[in-house]
């Protein structure tokens, strides 16, 4: 919905690939199409957020739920998933916007 509005969506990369590794082809297909969509960016991880999403992890291997995370809070916007009750334990302040 946001991108029929007018807004965004940001997607970290360890996201994408953890999906992407385990979608069908078709999937894939769409999930392209997606991500080439005028107001979709894809979050790099970078070494510079490494230290800030270590924190956040606090001693959790969970990196994809860090990156997620870390993306929430920088652009203030929710995150649209189906782990909401796990995410909320790294961050209480978070947005969910939960999945079906």
């Amino acid at each position: 919905m946001c991108l029929f509005r007018g807004g965004g969506i940001c997607i970290p990369a360890t996201g994408l690939a953890a999906v992407l590794s385990i979608s069908p082809i078709s999937t894939q297909v769409e999930l392209f199409e997606l991500v080439t969509t005028p107001g979709v960016k894809i979050d790099d991880f970078t070494h510079g957020k490494v230290g800030e999403i270590a924190e956040i992890l606090d001693g959790s291997r969970d990196v994809t739920a860090g990156h997620v995370i870390w993306c929430a809070q920088s652009t203030k916007w929710p995150i649209l998933t189906d782990r909401g009750a796990e995410l909320v334990q790294y961050d209480q302040h978070i947005m969910i916007d939960p999945l079906p």
